[in-house]
C-alpha cells in the first residue's frame, strides 16, 4: 500500500498541468487572461524548479513524512484557490502553490520508494511508479468531459481529491523508522547549509527573464521599458547566482561534485532542456489549438483523442 500512496502522490504533483493545459480556452472565457494564460505554466514550473534544490535539507529536517503532508495540504490550497477563482491573476496565484507542493511531491515519492524498495530492484520500482501516469494519457479528455457536464471549476476538485487520497495513504502506511540526519548533522548546521541566496537569486533571475520573453511582442513592445528593465534584472541576477556558486558558497545549491563527469552532466542538461521544453509548451498549446482550429467546438471525446499524443 506504500507504494500505491507513492503512485498518488507522484501523479498528483503532475495532473495540475495536465488537466488544466487541456482547457485553457473554457478558463480564459470564464475569468479572462487571454493575454497572461501561459503564466498558467509558468507559475507552476518556476517555483517547482525553485523549491526542488531544498526538498532534501527540508526532508532532513522535518521528515519526508511530515514534508510530504504539508506538501499535500500545499496543493489542496492551491487547487482551491484556482477552482474558485475569478481572474486569472487568481488562479496563477494558485499555481504557484501546486508548483511549490508538486515539487516536494515529485522527488519525495521517488525517494521514498527508492528507499523502501529492494536495492537490487531499486530502478524498477522507481519505473514503476512513474508509469503511474499513464492512466492520464487521455487527461485532457478528462478534463474537456468535466467541463462539458459540469464545469472547468471542478477540476479543481478531481486534483484536490485525489492528493488527498494520497495523502492519507501516506498518513496510515508510510511509516519511516528514525534515522539521523544526513552526515549526523544537527538540525541547526543542517539550516546552515542551505544555500538561501543562491535560492533567491536563481529564482529571482529566471522569474524576471521568463517575463521579459512572456511580455516581449505580446502585451509589451520588445522595446518597452517593461521588457528591457526586467531582461536586463533577469541575466543579473543568474549572473550573480552563477558567481555566487562557484566561487563564494561552500555547499552550492547545484554540488560540485556532479560536475566530475562533464561529458555525461552536460548530455544530461542538454536533453533534460530540449525535452523539457517541447514537452510542457506542447502539452500547453497543442490542446488549445486542437480545441479552436480543428474540433467540434463542444466535442470534447473529439478534443481528448485529438490531443492524446500530448496527453
Amino acid at each position: 500500500m506504500l507504494f500505491f500512496a507513492m503512485g498518488f502522490l507522484w501523479t498528483a504533483s503532475q495532473i495540475p498541468v495536465y488537466l488544466y493545459g487541456g482547457i485553457i480556452p473554457d478558463i480564459i472565457a470564464d475569468i479572462g487572461g487571454a493575454d497572461r494564460y501561459v503564466w498558467l505554466l509558468l507559475a507552476y514550473l518556476i517555483p517547482l524548479a525553485s523549491i526542488t534544490p531544498f526538498v532534501g535539507p527540508l526532508a532532513d529536517l522535518f521528515g519526508r513524512k511530515s514534508l510530504a503532508l504539508a506538501s499535500v495540504v500545499c496543493m489542496i490550497i492551491g487547487t482551491t484557490i484556482t477552482s474558485t477563482a475569478h481572474s486569472m491573476n487568481v488562479f496563477i496565484g494558485g499555481m504557484v502553490f501546486n508548483g511549490v507542493g508538486g515539487g516536494i511531491l515529485e522527488l519525495v515519492s521517488l525517494a521514498v520508494v527508492g528507499e523502501s524498495a529492494p536495492t537490487a530492484k531499486r530502478g524498477l520500482y522507481i519505473g514503476a511508479i512513474i508509469l503511474t501516469i499513464i492512466p492520464y494519457c487521455p487527461s485532457v479528455m478528462y478534463a474537456q468531459l468535466i467541463v462539458f457536464n459540469a464545469s472547468w471549476r471542478y477540476v479543481g476538485l478531481w486534483i484536490a481529491l485525489w492528493t488527498s487520497i494520497g495523502g492519507i495513504m501516506t498518513l496510515i502506511f508510510y511509516n519511516p523508522p528514525h534515522r539521523p540526519n544526513a552526515n549526523g548533522l544537527t538540525k541547526w548546521q543542517i539550516v546552515k547549509r542551505i544555500d538561501i541566496t543562491g535560492g533567491i537569486t536563481s529564482t529571482a533571475g529566471l522569474t524576471l527573464l521568463l517575463m521579459s520573453l512572456t511580455w516581449g511582442g505580446n502585451q509589451y513592445a520588445w522595446n518597452s521599458a517593461h521588457v528591457i528593465a526586467t531582461m536586463t534584472l533577469g541575466f543579473f541576477f543568474i549572473a550573480i547566482w552563477i558567481i555566487w556558486e562557484i566561487f563564494f558558497v561552500k555547499y552550492p545549491m547545484f554540488p560540485r561534485r556532479l560536475g566530475t563527469n562533464p561529458r555525461a552532466l552536460t548530455t544530461i542538461l542538454i536533453i533534460t532542456f530540449v525535452s523539457g521544453a517541447n514537452f510542457f509548451a506542447v502539452l500547453i498549446f497543442w490542446p488549445t489549438q486542437y480545441y479552436v482550429t480543428y474540433a467540434n467546438f463542444r466535442d470534447p471525446v473529439s478534443i481528448g483523442v485529438g490531443s492524446l499524443p500530448v496527453g
